[in-house]
């Protein structure tokens, strides 16, 4: 049986963390009241201080060295609800993430259909479908998408066309969904799984809106 399959998975729970900003205790609540299923084993990684791009692809070589069925990626100001990781792996994917939004008026998801085409935003809560980028901190992996493609597996030094410059609108995320996309991997998005996007300056919440 494969091991997407497995019943008690081991997963590696990662958090990319840019100190010195301090970390909600509402967001410390949540990420200790995640649950996983009975029998799982899980490791909890936070890396602190480094590049976001450095910061995820340490995580994802620990879930390796761990021989880890699972990289559940985890931003350090998204609000998760405590099933997150049960609601994503229900549906056996080997990419799947929840909707987190832009900390901004009006709020967007972090979601995209099609390359800088805007926002995604053609769907209703509860919906299941693919798309083409998304962010990573509400995102599961199965590993086997890591072990299928070369590292490194997230890089912000890199561009769509060979001679193009590079700009901060080549994150690594995009980076790391174009291999994934390329390796024959394809990303879903789970809308039911709603995650608050947390100003920790001002403690606003930014979510899904009424309407």
């Amino acid at each position: 049986m494969s091991s997407r399959y497995k019943i008690s998975p081991i997963v590696m729970l990662g958090v990319p963390t840019l100190e010195p900003r301090p970390l909600s205790w509402e967001w410390m609540d949540r990420y200790n009241n995640l649950q996983f299923p009975l029998g799982a084993s899980v490791s909890r990684l936070r890396i602190h201080g480094q590049d976001v791009a450095t910061a995820r692809n340490a995580i994802v070589q620990a879930a390796l060295d761990a021989n880890a069925e699972y990289v559940l990626m985890l931003g350090d100001d998204n609000l998760a609800p405590a099933n997150l990781f049960s609601l994503l792996h229900r549906h056996r994917e080997m990419m799947v993430t929840g909707v987190y939004w832009q900390k901004c008026y009006p709020t967007h998801p972090y979601l995209w259909d099609g390359l800088l085409k805007g926002f995604y935003e053609d769907w209703k809560v509860g919906e299941y479908f693919p798309v083409d980028f998304a962010g990573c901190d509400a995102l599961l992996v199965n590993t086997e998408v890591f072990r299928a493609i070369a590292p490194p597996w997230f890089s912000r030094e890199w561009t769509f066309e060979p001679g193009n410059q590079v700009t901060p609108l080549l994150t690594e995320d995009f980076y790391f969904y174009t291999k994934a996309r390329a390796a024959g991997f394809r990303l879903f998005v789970d809308t039911e799984v709603q995650l608050d996007h947390q100003d920790r300056t001002t403690g606003i919440r930014f979510g899904l809106e009424r309407g």
